[in-house]
């Protein structure tokens, strides 16, 4: 009994100290992430986002980083895109170009943008969003539902310059998935798998 008793309790020493190794590591986690937010970030902090679009013949992927903002729209801080067809296709990645939410004015003054969007079409303004790379400025923007636009500036003319009805630009958040908890917990699982299989091999 007295053996039994002190398993037991052991036991469930282990099993308290993985639990605050778990949490402690959760806090730091999400230190880590408060310490990554802008400092004009609002409380409301967003998971990533994935969108597509197809606009004429470009057609493309991508993923953004937002903060939440007042009226159901978000605000891009950081993100790529990747166009997979039309004449801006490159097997590099277009890197967002941070701005709004004012209208802010690109490097080579030919757009502005305010990197705003929402989950309901038109998910960007006649604004939009600027991305970067590979000699070009990139500006996916929107008339209204359903009207799209897709332009781009090589330094010197506009390589792309398309714009239409019946075309998509969708949003939608890539829930991050609970890495650490699960990682804890398969500790906690394995440790005390461990335990008593030595416990037991005692008696």
């Amino acid at each position: 009994m007295t053996l039994i008793r002190a398993h037991k309790k052991v036991t469930r020493n282990f099993a308290t100290l993985a639990l605050g190794f778990v949490m402690a590591l959760a806090s730091a986690n999400l230190a880590v992430a408060d310490m990554m937010r802008p400092t004009n970030a609002p409380p409301a902090w967003d998971p990533p986002f994935s969108f597509t679009f197809s606009i004429g013949s470009n057609t493309g992927i991508g993923s953004i980083a937002a903060i939440a903002e007042p009226g159901n729209i978000f605000l891009a801080t950081s993100g790529t895109l990747t166009v997979t067809g039309g004449l801006d296709a490159n097997p590099t990645t277009y890197s967002l170009v941070p701005g709004g939410p004012p209208l802010t004015t690109s490097a080579d003054g030919m757009f502005t943008y305010d990197d705003l969007f929402s989950q309901t079409d038109p998910t960007v303004d006649d604004s939009g969003l600027l991305f970067t790379g590979n000699g070009l400025e990139i500006n996916i923007y929107a008339s209204g539902p359903g009207m799209y636009g897709f332009a781009s500036w090589n330094g010197s003319f506009y390589n792309v310059n398309d714009a239409g009805t019946g075309l998509a630009l969708s949003f939608a958040e890539t829930p991050e998935p609970p890495g650490i908890i699960l990682f804890g917990s398969v500790l906690v699982c394995l440790g005390l798998k461990g335990f008593r299989k030595k416990t037991q091999s005692q008696h």
